[in-house]
């Protein structure tokens, strides 16, 4: 395990890199702009939990909470927030930049404060001795998740400022109930002077991170020792959370995809501590090589990205050298593959680690080249023995190896006429034949077994189904709405209506393979099975479907089905209907249920049942909810719909 050190993200053009290996001049600027937008990571800036239980946090799209946080980004995808919820009382946590070369001169940034339960954002700058504050706000200054982001900006110049930092602060209260306090930040742009040089290495202007110096290049790197030196800034994030407690090295995560973005030897940044993945366990757990000093719940984590891309105009990856350190020519390598070419390649001179000598070269079943050996070769043939059913041999001139008709049958060459079977096969493949005992007879007469009739003894013979024992086909169904009561000795039935009195099952969806027929056809896998809507998916929607019910003789339908309300549900209304009948109810995150989806909070289903006078030829289903919030922060689905008919 390593401290995380703060790096820049660099951006270059290969011109300017052609610049720098060169010793070629660059032009001069007064001012140097560094832009933080969160779409590929924190670009260097470190999240600081504080006393906060939970840290600045990377997210797309709404907040966890309700009622809190902002809809989106302001610009691109991906923002900063500090979740509020069970974060109290006055939690604190930082955004902390790395030290700037230059001089600060300004800054700018946006935020969003929505939620009833806000507490306080706070910019602060550090001189080299002491944190002071900048600008500070308290309390909500934002009234929904879609009201535009506040742009704030500030002239810095003259400050001698080196570094800077965001302080998030929850609402002092201590009731879990007000967690209407999600923060967010977003698109820092920070300016300084012109980047100062020193001794015989400068940082060049096209963006931190990139040192050159007398005939070296380095990508973080500040003290190149080859022509070109890269170092990994372990800056690109995983999919979903990830969380370890202090002292341990395992990794457990919340929407991760470990198998497909990690292999075992991989770098990975929790926090501000640097670790090698060691074992894989599956999507959601793997171990580290140490255990974390500080612990980390609900956090980003960071891994390297390629180390080198080159691709031609018509953007070919040409050479890629990954994380890992694998190098793919004409593609990007496969995951073990410490050299992966695609097309053709030529080696003048190959050499197998540790072998002096190698007769042939074999690939196992795995595809890999080794060094082989032949194991009857490098001498002359002495000699030819005969082996088991062989016979001749010998150890000079013209040798023959013949088939020892003692041990081995020759070809059988005989056969035997109709009527008998062979007896005797000789050495020589003949044959001695005999009569079958059972055959070259007349049949005499036939006789009707159990079930069958007729039979004889001259002439031409029948058989045929006893009816009086066998029943007869039943070759006609009855009508719709009714059963069969009595099969005659013919095959005729006796059919009678169904009594009115019993409901009977008609149709049915399960939505285990599909959603045909409905105004919204997205499933989701809920609870290990699938269900029609759910997270991510249906909030405040509605969707039905027709059901047909023609040649179906009926006077009233009940229809049934669950209906599921997942997670933070604030006193909330959901539905469902089948013709005039219609059923609803108000739900809350805080009532008793299991927490099933992929929300953080409780969830809750109903057994519906609605009956109705009904006689048409269809019958419309339909279920909705009122919900106000994103599908990511509460939603509903339904599941085993049911129509019964009587």
């Amino acid at each position: 395990m390593k401290i995380m050190r703060p790096f820049h993200p660099f951006s270059i053009s290969l011109a300017a890199l052609l610049g720098l290996g060169l010793g070629l001049t660059l032009p001069a600027h007064a001012d140097v702009q560094h832009k933080l937008d969160f779409e590929s990571g924190l670009g260097g800036w470190s999240a600081i939990k504080g006393t906060s239980y939970f840290n600045w946090a990377r997210w797309r799209g709404g907040t966890h909470s309700g009622h809190t946080g902002p809809a989106s980004a302001h610009e691109g995808s991906y923002y900063l927030y500090l979740e509020a919820s069970r974060n109290y009382p006055a939690r604190t946590a930082y955004l902390q930049s790395p030290e700037f070369a230059g001089d600060l001169k300004s800054i700018s940034f946006y935020y969003h404060m929505y939620g009833a339960h806000m507490g306080t954002l706070t910019l602060e700058g550090f001189d080299g001795k002491n944190w002071t504050t900048l600008w500070t706000t308290t309390g909500e200054t934002h009234k929904r998740h879609q009201a535009p982001w506040t742009r704030q900006e500030m002239n810095l110049a003259g400050r001698g400022l080196k570094r800077l930092r965001f302080q998030g602060a929850t609402i002092d209260n201590r009731k879990s109930s007000q967690y209407r306090g999600d923060m967010a930040i977003d698109y820092v742009l920070v300016t300084t002077g012109e980047i100062p040089s020193g001794d015989n290495w400068r940082k060049s202007e096209s963006g931190a991170g990139i040192y050159y110096g007398p005939g070296n290049v380095g990508i973080g790197d500040t003290q190149p020792e080859a022509d070109l030196s890269i170092l990994g800034n372990l800056s690109k994030p995983l999919t979903g959370y990830m969380g370890i407690t202090k002292g341990s090295t395992k990794v457990v995560g919340v929407g991760t995809q470990f198998t497909r973005e990690l292999v075992v030897g991989d770098s990975l940044r929790i926090g501000d501590e640097v670790f090698i993945i060691t074992t894989i366990l599956g999507d959601t757990e793997l171990t580290i090589d140490a255990p974390h000093t500080a612990g980390a719940p609900a956090s980003t984590a960071y891994t390297d990205s390629n180390l080198l891309t080159v691709e031609t105009g018509a953007e070919v990856k040409s050479l890629v050298i990954d994380k890992s350190g694998n190098v793919g020519i004409g593609k990007a390598p496969d995951a073990g593959h410490k050299l992966d070419v695609q097309g053709a390649a030529r080696v003048d001179a190959l050499k197998l680690a540790g072998k002096a000598a190698c007769e042939k070269l074999q690939t196992d079943a795995n595809g890999t080249v080794t060094c082989g050996k032949d194991a009857d070769s490098g001498g002359d043939i002495t000699g030819v023995t005969a082996g088991s059913g062989l016979s001749g041999g010998g150890s000079s001139g013209t040798v023959t190896l013949n088939v020892d008709t003692a041990r081995i049958q020759k070809r059988v060459s005989g056969t035997c006429p109709a009527g008998q079977s062979i007896r005797v096969i000789d050495a020589a493949g003949g044959v001695t034949c005999e009569a079958d005992a059972n055959s070259g007879g007349d049949i005499t007469g036939v006789t009707a077994g159990d079930g069958l009739a007729g039979g004889g003894h001259s002439g031409t013979v029948s058989l045929k189904v006893d009816t009086a024992k066998i029943q007869k086909r039943v070759s006609e169904p009855c009508a719709v709405g009714k059963s069969i009561r009595e099969i005659k000795e013919d095959g005729t039935r006796v059919c009678n209506a169904i009594p009115d009195g019993d409901f009977r099952l008609v149709l049915k969806d399960d939505f285990e393979t599909s959603a045909i027929g409905w105004s919204m056809t997205t499933r989701t896998t809920f609870n290990g099975t699938k269900i029609l809507g759910g997270y991510g998916v249906s909030a405040g929607i509605s969707f039905h479907k027709d059901f047909d019910l023609s040649g179906i003789p009926h006077k009233e339908v009940m229809v049934r089905l669950v209906y599921w309300a997942i997670d933070s549900w604030d006193y909330e209304l959901g539905y469902a209907g089948a013709g005039n009948s219609v059923w609803s109810m108000t739900y809350a995150y805080t009532w008793e249920g299991g927490n099933l989806g992929r929300g953080g909070w409780g969830d809750h289903f109903s057994n519906v049942e609605l009956k109705t006078p009904h006689t048409g030829n269809s019958i419309r289903v339909f279920a909705g909810s009122k919900l106000d919030s994103a599908a990511t922060d509460e939603s509903f689905g339904i599941d085993n719909v049911e129509i019964w008919v009587r």
